[in-house]
């Protein structure tokens, strides 16, 4: 059962790698699954790092879906 996400940033060259972490009530459960990576171009999306908002791990300006 998911019963919540992390989410970290880490900023490469002009990508950056949004990787989420699903945290499961099972703490046995180690799919792969668990974790999805995120490629955003920043060259595509200028200033998008400012537009990220951690409270629901989303960018205002695109959808990371």
């Amino acid at each position: 059962m998911i019963i919540g996400q992390q989410h970290e940033i880490h900023h490469v060259g002009h990508v950056i790698v949004v990787t989420s972490h699903r945290i499961t009530s099972n703490l046995q459960d180690t799919r792969l699954d668990q974790s999805e990576n995120t490629l955003i171009d920043e060259m595509s999306y200028p200033g998008i790092l400012s537009d990220y908002t951690t409270s629901n791990g989303t960018f205002r300006s695109l959808s990371t879906e």
